[in-house]
């Protein structure tokens, strides 16, 4: 978890990105950032993240930075930026909601992990539903952060669907994407919210461990 220093924010996380001693998957605090104490980030599908602690004018001083296309993101940093556009995407809504709506979102050139700011838009959940037909695999992890944090029925249906469709699909690798951490992550959720009746449940369980 980052303690947060206020003036020094945005060099912690391009010092990060850059790869300079520093990774988000366990960092002991350094001589040259006594004031910063990197434990490791959770998992993506995991809600808590290294940002939780940020103040407002952190959050948005970072964000401007990812969504300009300043702050390049590795798969880890990408997803907690990703997890921090979820909860409190509202502060960059004015830049972030164009690039959402003017992008064809099938092209690998785009940076996926905006796509964590459709649980706070309004008609997210439409969005998720129609996005989550194009997005192509190894690429979903923003659309699924935004997905595991909004209550939405209609975003649970679409997706247990979609899970089941790409399971029958032989080229579906959710091991070698991490898409099967999500069908976990998922599963947990639906199961605590709908509980465990029904066959699709049983099947969304039964593939996920003949998966493992």
């Amino acid at each position: 978890m980052v303690k947060w220093s206020g003036e020094r924010f945005l060099e912690l996380v391009q010092e990060i990105n850059s790869g300079k001693g520093y990774a988000l998957e366990g960092v002991l605090p350094s001589e040259e950032y006594p004031h910063y104490d990197i434990s490791g980030a959770p998992a993506v599908w995991v809600a808590e993240s290294v940002f939780d602690g940020c103040s407002e004018a952190e959050c948005r001083e970072v964000l401007e930075a990812f969504i300009s296309g300043e702050l390049p993101c590795g798969t880890e940093l990408g997803g907690e930026l990703a997890k921090l556009l979820a909860k409190r995407g509202h502060c960059v809504a004015e830049l972030v909601e164009p690039l959402i709506a003017g992008r064809d979102w099938s092209s690998f050139e785009n940076d996926f992990f905006l796509l964590g700011y459709l649980a706070c838009m309004s008609g997210g959940d439409v969005a998720v539903c129609r996005l989550v037909e194009v997005v192509p695999e190894d690429f979903r992890d923003g659309l699924f952060v935004a997905a595991l944090a909004m209550d939405s029925e209609r975003v649970d249906d679409c997706l247990a669907n979609k899970f089941l469709e790409w399971n029958r699909d032989r080229l579906w690798t959710p091991t070698a994407t991490g898409e099967l951490g999500w069908l976990g992550a998922f599963l947990k959720k639906w199961l605590r919210v709908y509980g465990c009746h029904g066959p699709r449940v049983q099947e969304l369980v039964k593939v996920y461990f003949e998966c493992l």
